[in-house]
Order: structure tokens, then sequence, then C-alpha cells
């Protein structure tokens, strides 16, 4: 083989590896949606000059929600709800334009997870802003024993509802507890006992 054939080739192999290479580091492109935040009530009003936004990327998504209307001095949550299938819903809300709600966390075929996201303390204007992130696989900080905690599998695919919910005033003993557990301060002999609630919330359908 002459010099010259011998660095066509060479050239050639360097080429092809290259392009593999660039081909098999190439991710899903990331993507942004916005929600409103609405009150969890019957018609499902917006909350004004609300918003949620959360970002896709490959492997993980992250959430951000800034909303009021809040006591001041008392604790809420956010929680990831991910319905990983939303396709296999069967309780769709119109307002909303999502596939699923509350009946349909119960059906694994809609491959749900139910996670814990943030919590803060409201400040004095009502107002709140609550972020979090979570990855594809990530299993901790499950809601509670008897709600499905798979985690998030499709992240285009999956319709995520993000709950935000009042624990009441805060109680400095427990104040951790109510910052990051579904119900901390609110069950029976607790101070404040049946208050506990998800009354705010935005969705982000599928892709």
């Amino acid at each position: 083989m002459s010099c010259v054939a011998v660095r066509v080739f060479v050239v050639s192999v360097f080429a092809a590896a290259t392009s593999l290479t660039v081909a098999t580091t190439v991710k899903a492109h990331p993507t942004n949606s916005w929600a409103p935040v609405v009150w969890l009530s019957p018609g499902s009003p917006v909350v004004p000059d609300s918003s949620s936004v959360l970002h896709r990327d490959a492997d993980f998504v992250t959430m951000h929600i800034a909303s009021h209307e809040f006591a001041a001095g008392t604790v809420v949550t956010a929680w990831w709800v991910i319905f990983n299938y939303p396709l296999n819903c069967s309780h769709p809300v119109p307002a909303t334009n999502s596939l699923c709600s509350g009946p349909d966390i119960a059906n694994p075929a809609t491959g749900t997870t139910y996670q814990w996201a943030d919590g803060q303390v409201v400040r004095e204007d009502g107002d709140v802003a609550l972020k979090a992130s979570l990855a594809v696989g990530d299993l901790s900080n499950c809601a509670a024993a008897t709600l499905p905690c798979v985690g998030l599998i499709d992240v285009n695919g999956a319709e995520y509802h993000i709950p935000v919910r009042s624990m009441g005033p805060v109680v400095p003993a427990i104040l951790s507890i109510q910052l990051t557990t579904l119900n901390g301060g609110c069950l029976a002999g607790e101070p404040n006992a049946g208050r506990c609630a998800n009354v705010q919330g935005a969705v982000h359908v599928g892709q």
C-alpha cells in the first residue's frame, strides 16, 4: 500500500471514529415548560401572579414553583406526584389538561411515584418559592409506605403533578418533620391534627 493510500485510510478511520464518538455522546435536548399554579378546589381557579416551571433534561427534572396567599408562619411542602405512563390513566381533568388525577395513583399501570420535593416556612408576605430536582431512578424521600414510589422513569412522557401542601402553623419542636413529611404535626394527638391538606398545585403534561 502506498504512503498516500495509508494516509487516506488513517484519516478515514479517524473521521469515522470521531463521528461515532460524537453520536454516542449526544443527549436529548433539554426543555422547559410553564404551567399556572391553581387552587385544588372545584374548577381549579388560577392563583394570580403565580408560576410553575419544569425543566426536563436527559436523566433528571427540576421544578420551581412561585406562589402566594398562604398564612405567614405556616409550613408548606411540595411533592412530586409523577405518572410515568399517563396514557394508562382513566381520570382526566379538563381544567388542567391532565390525563391523570388522584384516583389514578392506585393504578399500577400508571407507574405513579409520590415523593417529597421541598418544604418552606411561609414568609410574612405570604409568598413561597419551592424548588427541587429528581433524577431518573432516585427512590429517596418516598411520601408514605401506603403510596407508590417507583421513581422517575420516563422524563419526557411522564405527567407531573406538583401539589403544594399546607402543614399548619410552625411547631418549633417538630419543624424538621413538618418540612419533610406528608403529615408531620397533623396526626392524631399532634398540634396540627387534621390540618394538613394539598391546597395548591401545578400540572405539567407529557411531551
